[in-house]
């Protein structure tokens, strides 16, 4: 809940610099810029909140094997 309450309070637009991107040469590399809309996130954050609490209240477990 700590980062959906972070998010609430910051702008309607998140510019975030994302992975460093580049094809063999550092030099010609560079961070993608993402552009997330907040009140999105937040729904996408509501969304793993309540997961969260029904496998706490059911006594479930999440088995998270990578990306």
């Amino acid at each position: 809940m700590s980062w959906r309450n972070l998010f609430m309070n910051g702008p309607k637009v998140l510019k975030l610099r994302g992975n460093f991107v580049h094809e063999g040469n550092y030099e010609d590399g560079e961070y993608e810029r993402l552009i997330i809309n907040r009140d999105d996130l937040l729904k996408q954050f509501e969304k793993i909140i309540s997961m969260a609490e029904q496998l706490s209240e059911d006594n479930l477990y999440l088995y998270h094997i990578g990306i």
